[in-house]
């Protein structure tokens, strides 16, 4: 795939990263390859569906009730696939705090 062609959301998932020589950390990340394709196309679904108004890393935490370990690296996944891009907003989350509220990148094929 060249640098110009945006990978699919639903694309076979990638090897996640590991601890180089470390048997068990490969073990861990090959286990975790077809969980975090699933998870990232729930967060990406989550995102799609809430349109302009996007949703922030809180809110995907809570309304999907998944761990923040699992939702922080699928939001990582789908920026660098150029689904997703910070709205250049941002939103108070029920912790007190503003967050970036994420949405569909606007020039991303579907």
């Amino acid at each position: 795939m060249s640098d110009d062609e945006q990978p699919s959301l639903f694309d076979e998932p990638r090897s996640l990263p590991y601890i180089s020589g470390s048997d068990t950390s490969r073990a861990a990340a090959i286990s975790m390859e077809e969980f975090a394709h699933t998870c990232r196309a729930r967060v990406y679904k989550h995102i799609f569906d809430a349109g302009a108004r996007g949703k922030t890393y809180t809110e995907i935490i809570n309304e999907l009730g998944m761990a923040q370990s699992t939702v922080n690296p699928r939001l990582v996944d789908l920026q660098r696939m150029k689904l997703i891009v910070k709205s250049g907003t941002t939103r108070l989350t029920s912790p007190g705090h503003y967050g970036a509220v994420y949405i569909v990148n606007p020039e991303a094929d579907r």
